[in-house]
């Protein structure tokens, strides 16, 4: 199958053997199509209450990560002669660096748990629950 040679009219530019449509029978309102779920006042205003809680949980997330970030302790340096002494320091410094660094997670991993997990968590899946869910007739 061959396609026909490209041609076109010297006054429009356009090629002759294609018809053509205007761009207002193209752009001509379709009517009135709503694509989208028209909620109740009850699920404005819960979806309004999730989106606060939604911010309240980014907050306390970015919250956690930065007191997290702040507590975190600065890591020891290598001593930087190598005598007994210096080394049993560097371990001791070590060691309590481990256990000061594992006590900051841990107070992050608490602070997530308790706050999103277990408090903002259950109320924002409920509100969208409650907006998103069907109606029952």
């Amino acid at each position: 199958m061959s396609l026909p040679p490209m041609t076109t009219d010297t006054e429009s530019g356009h090629r002759p053997d294609i018809e053509h449509v205007s761009r207002e029978t193209v752009l001509a309102p379709a009517g009135e199509v709503t694509a989208y779920h028209v909620l109740t006042g009850q699920q404005r205003a819960a979806f309004r209450l999730a989106a606060g809680v939604f911010a309240l949980i980014l907050a306390t997330i970015v919250f956690d990560f930065v007191m997290f970030w702040i507590m975190l302790p600065t890591a020891p340096k290598p001593p930087s002669q190598l005598t007994s002494a210096n080394v049993e320091m560097y371990r001791l410094l070590s060691d309590h660096y481990t256990v000061m660094s594992n006590a900051a997670l841990d107070r992050a991993i608490k602070i997530f748990e308790t706050c999103v997990a277990a408090a903002f968590l259950p109320v924002f899946t409920g509100m969208v629950g409650f907006i998103f869910g069907r109606e029952r007739p």
